[in-house]
């Protein structure tokens, strides 16, 4: 018979399971309770030679493991709180294995917390160390043919959809998705191959996918792709819209930056980071969620932080673009346009008013409707603010009443 010692030993080393969610699962982390009689236990005994970990019940002491990440970062929990997080960001072919459950389709992508990080305050640090679920990951997906796409995809995950709207067929969904609101419908909570991870994902028609990249009409999905999105599937058409979408963004926030000068020109002088959160801005301009403070207010603030480099690729090459078309100068030189304009510290822009009524006819058709044409061409300070006003004005309108009707949805 093994003796009693020894059997206990075997028994209490049990895996415990990782916060992170690692490869290999890990110590808890301490509490003060615990800590205070780990250090008593280590004035009894001499610390050993080796890295050791502690077991749960702290007089045991085991080998480390190799992707022990909870002993590297105990000490630290700023630490050990971001190595956990970049776990839940997950790759681009895991999220293409997601989409493989669908029917097949002409678009997806995926965005939001659970696929680019997000900066946090010390309090969501803490609770999100203390968290062991993981983020829900949003997909969009345009198909062409919705009727056809739903029957399919009722018939391969009967579960995603409510009783209700299943009942009634896929011509009844199909009709749901497309009254109101952003034209989409979403699956929230969906369960991805039995495991923890959940995902939302909602559906749109190509033909109201590619109407508001190009004019706007809800700026719902067209606000998305203004920020950094994992494409998983995509068209050489809407690639092209989602280009034009994006260069009329980095245009929208470049007008509502300009100041008037002295000399009778306007200038655009921006941070990196005060550009960007300018672009991520223009899709939550009068969002009823942050009137009623169901949304972060720094939301958008932490999108930016986090996301800089991801922000830069995107519109480094556009605002290059934009450059060359409008023969833009930085208002720091008299030389020939510098390329990048698009520097380490951010935008330094010189525009005439015949400059800067062209960088507003690059603006989406829907907004363009909503501003005067003796708006697009300032001449002076009272012309320039009259124009940021009606560019404010239409972007609210726009963004109000399409999430109003989607959140109801």
């Amino acid at each position: 018979a093994m003796p009693l010692p020894r059997l206990l030993r075997r028994l209490l080393r049990l895996p415990w399971p990782c916060p992170c969610r690692g490869p290999d699962p890990c110590s808890p982390p301490l509490t003060p309770a615990r800590r205070h009689g780990t250090q008593q236990h280590r004035r009894q005994q001499p610390r050993p030679r080796a890295s050791f970990r502690c077991h749960p019940n702290r007089n045991i002491h085991m080998p480390p493991r190799r992707h022990d990440c909870h002993l590297r970062h105990h000490r630290n929990p700023r630490s050990f709180f971001r190595r956990c997080h970049h776990h839940r960001l997950v790759s681009a072919e895991r999220l293409r294995r997601v989409v493989e459950r669908f029917p097949p389709h002409e678009f997806s992508c995926a965005y939001g917390s659970g696929v680019f990080s997000q900066a946090l305050t010390k309090a969501e640090e803490q609770n999100a160390s203390r968290s062991r679920d993981l983020k829900m990951i949003d997909i969009i997906i345009g198909v062409d043919d919705p009727v056809a796409w739903h029957n399919e995809n009722i018939a391969q995950n009967p579960g995603d959809y409510n009783p209700a709207l299943r009942a009634f067929g896929a011509d009844f969904v199909a009709g749901v998705q497309s009254c109101g609101g952003a034209h989409m419908l979403y699956f929230p909570y969906v369960n991805v191959g039995g495991e923890a991870q959940q995902i939302k994902y909602g559906v749109i028609s190509t033909e109201h996918l590619e109407a508001d990249l190009e004019h706007w009409e809800t700026l719902f999905c067209a606000g998305r792709l203004h920020k950094p999105v994992m494409v998983l599937n995509t068209t050489a058409e809407i690639t092209e819209y989602i280009k034009a979408n994006r260069r009329s963004a980095l245009a929208c926030a470049i007008l509502l930056s300009l100041e008037s000068d002295q000399g009778g020109h306007f200038t655009c002088r921006l941070s990196r980071h005060e550009l960007f959160k300018g672009i991520a801005d223009i899709s939550y301009l009068g969002d009823p969620r942050f009137l009623i403070r169901a949304e972060d207010s720094r939301k958008v603030e932490k999108i930016v932080s986090a996301n800089s480099k991801e922000f830069a690729a995107l519109y480094s090459p556009i605002l290059d673009e934009l450059a060359l078309e409008l023969s833009l100068s930085s208002s720091s030189t008299t030389t020939s346009t510098p390329l990048p304009l698009l520097s380490a510290t951010g935008v330094d822009i010189s525009l005439s008013s015949n400059e800067v009524s062209a960088l507003t006819m690059i603006l989406p058709s829907n907004i363009l409707r909503m501003i005067p044409v003796n708006d697009t061409k300032p001449d002076s300070d009272r012309d320039l603010i009259q124009l940021h006003e009606r560019l404010r004005e239409g972007l609210k309108s726009i963004v109000k009443s399409a999430a109003l009707f989607q959140n109801i949805k």
